[in-house]
């Protein structure tokens, strides 16, 4: 196997320590509200399916460098979106749309910017390694899981109008679900 592979393998497995560690340490810590299970299952599902396709396909070919590097860089922007995301959540990272006791509404650093920044990494992530392993053909799995994110992100934003109310409300408003550039043409206005 070459060292595309294992750069890609470790890139990957890396991104996930973060997530398991702070599900580890929010058990225990009573849940108020609890939804989207089936949207966390059909975005793991996806991911998985992208992930082993181009992991068998990097272990069979010689990939070419500049969509290994071009996919690199996108998949380290988005494990280092990843990061920051859940860096500002800490035990408040939840899989699923699950608001515990004590649950606080994150607005500040990269929360500040998008809404939803642990699902446009996802989408960054997922970019990269179709790109890293010019697998194109796994284009149309990532366009359903652009469409499970968006329909989960009305879901979560909906819940914490419910849960949060005029903060949400006015959070919601002023931040954009996953472009970031948005405010540019909010600021242009």
């Amino acid at each position: 196997m070459t060292w595309e592979f294992w750069t890609f393998l470790s890139i990957t497995s890396v991104r996930q320590v973060p997530q398991f560690w702070l599900e580890l340490r929010s058990r225990g810590v009573r849940i108020l509200h609890s939804s989207g299970s089936r949207s966390t299952l059909a975005m793991f599902v996806l991911y998985l399916a992208i992930w082993i396709t181009t992991l068998v396909y990097l272990a069979f070919s010689d990939p070419r460098q500049a969509p290994v590097i071009a996919g690199g860089c996108l998949l380290v922007l988005g494990t280092g979106m990843r990061f920051a995301a859940l860096g500002q959540l800490g035990a408040g990272y939840s899989g699923a749309i699950i608001i515990r006791e004590g649950h606080k509404l994150t607005r500040s650093g990269v929360y500040r910017l998008v809404r939803h920044p642990l699902h446009l990494a996802l989408v960054t992530e997922l970019l990269g390694m179709i790109v890293y392993a010019e697998a194109w053909w796994l284009a149309p799995l990532w366009a359903v899981l652009g469409g499970t994110i968006l329909a989960r992100n009305r879901t979560e934003d909906r819940v914490l109008r419910e849960v949060f109310g005029e903060e949400a409300v006015g959070y919601q408003a002023s931040t954009p679900g996953m472009n970031p550039l948005a405010h540019l043409y909010r600021r242009g206005s």
